[in-house]
């Protein structure tokens, strides 16, 4: 049998404690009071093969939180469509610190220090928030572009600025790892330096080559045929069709919160390797809505999502609904009392 207990050891500094009593021995475990290991940012070849860190290095270190900082938020707006705002505080909030140099060749820890009391014990146990995933996020725009391709979905588009001031100071054989746990888990090398800087240059030269994507169709225009696919980085692309393929697509905007469409055929793309402007589609087929893809901020007007909830509501049921019931709006919104409607003599 495991019994455990929770309590604020010291609420000014966020600390929690968990007392924990299994077959009468006890433990204790406790949470560090206002730190957490994020990730190490390792700095690796020439000057550092001495384990140390060059002063003028240290920009790349803030490079990489505005980084950090900028990515989450736009993966907190994503979860968050229908809020305009970020909370109060999210950023200053988000403090990211290094203690010490490690060898290899030199590693900085870095950790987020908590200035608050932490959630709840429920909470507490799984702390993995909008910064993990943006540092995660991150790493694998950097292992994806390492390896030629593109930048995942998940990579919000607008923070592509920031990815090319990071490494910034590097020589050309030095590199940033990503380590965790000892694992790298991404290499900001050289060339990827190179592709980061020429995807945050406006003035590339599109080439033409074939294009395959997948999306929320949230417009179609039937005369001069035209569609707009929202993908998961919450980008929008435009385009024209076929009229061939406009029963699929119809169905795919009316559908759009459970029917996704891929779309395959021929675009421009920059010099980077992204996607810059489709020219023709080849083909169109109709795929249900995964978990990713149906995560795109871009959400259907509420109207529709009212008509679509409102679709299996019979007219018995609706002939149900009081009469009165815009009569008692104030009351139910505001707790004013409601007028009673007139009898008839």
């Amino acid at each position: 049998m495991v019994k455990c207990t929770a309590t604020h050891r010291n609420a000014a500094r966020g600390g929690l404690s968990f007392g924990c009593s299994i077959q009468n021995h006890e433990a204790l475990v406790t949470v560090t009071d206002t730190k957490r290991h994020l990730i190490d940012h390792v700095f690796k070849g020439g000057r550092f093969d001495d384990h140390g860190v060059d002063v003028a290095a240290l920009p790349d270190v803030v490079a990489f939180r505005e980084l950090v900082v900028e990515t989450a938020k736009e993966l907190w707006r994503r979860r968050n469509p229908r809020r305009q705002r970020l909370p109060k505080g999210f950023e200053s909030a988000i403090l990211i610190k290094f203690y010490e140099v490690k060898p290899s060749s030199a590693a900085l820890p870095l950790y987020r220090e908590y200035s608050e009391p932490p959630p709840p014990l429920v909470e507490v146990l799984d702390m993995h928030d909008e910064i993990d995933d943006a540092v995660d996020v991150i790493a694998e725009a950097v292992s994806e572009l390492a390896s030629g391709r593109e930048l995942p979905s998940k990579f919000p588009l607008s923070v592509v600025s920031q990815l090319s001031t990071w490494g910034r100071t590097l020589g050309p054989s030095e590199s940033i790892e990503l380590q965790r746990k000892g694992n790298r888990i991404a290499t900001l090398g050289k060339s990827v330096r190179d592709r980061t800087a020429r995807l945050a240059d406006p003035g590339v030269i599109p080439t033409e080559r074939p294009f395959d994507v997948t999306g929320m169709v949230t417009m179609a225009r039937i005369r001069n045929p035209r569609m707009a696919v929202a993908l998961d980085n919450g980008r929008e692309l435009e385009m024209p069709f076929n009229e061939a393929d406009e029963e699929k697509i119809t169905r795919a905007l009316h559908e759009r919160t459970s029917v996704h469409i891929r779309v395959t055929g021929t675009a421009e793309f920059d010099s980077a390797g992204m996607l810059h402007r489709p020219l023709t589609v080849d083909g169109v087929e109709i795929v249900p809505a995964s978990p990713l893809t149906g995560s795109t901020s871009i959400k259907p007007p509420l109207w529709l999502m009212i008509e679509e909830l409102m679709s299996d509501v019979s007219d018995d049921e609706m002939a149900k609904v009081p009469p009165a019931n815009s009569r008692t709006i104030d009351r139910k919104l505001y707790g004013k009392k409601a007028k009673r409607p007139a009898t008839k003599k």
